[in-house]
């Protein structure tokens, strides 16, 4: 691996492409972005032939020479360890009149929280 780290282009995926873009500074205080009908459910909008158009600007771990180190241990996490534990325990919140909190960074994060889990009997 120390190696590989003298030639960066070893380690690449994909070579980088320069993104062809116009800079726009919002003023202050100015709607940049709004889910139209947000608070309407409606799961078929993300069910229609044109959100398959949106699945290449999809890249949640970066790519390329940016892809993010972690991604796999991610991916095993979701793809496995959260479904075994959803599976093999009952979890409870120590107080169920507590609503949950919840801080908004690129994925919600619930924190003040308090849940216990107990292992089903099979």
């Amino acid at each position: 691996m120390a190696h590989w780290l003298k030639h960066k282009e070893a380690c690449r995926t994909a070579h980088d492409i320069q993104a062809q873009a116009t800079a726009i500074t919002a003023a202050g205080g100015d709607i940049v972005s709004t889910a139209l009908y947000a608070s309407v459910f409606n799961p078929d909008r993300w069910l229609s032939k044109k959100s398959g158009d949106l699945e290449e600007f999809y890249i949640p771990f970066g790519t390329g020479y940016h892809t993010c180190s972690g991604q796999h241990v991610s991916r095993i996490e979701l793809s496995k360890i959260i479904p075994t534990i959803i599976r093999d325990y009952d979890i409870r919140q120590v107080d169920p009149k507590q609503e949950g909190k919840w801080k908004a960074h690129l994925t919600c994060v619930p924190h003040s929280w308090p849940c216990y889990g107990e292992k089903r009997k099979d």
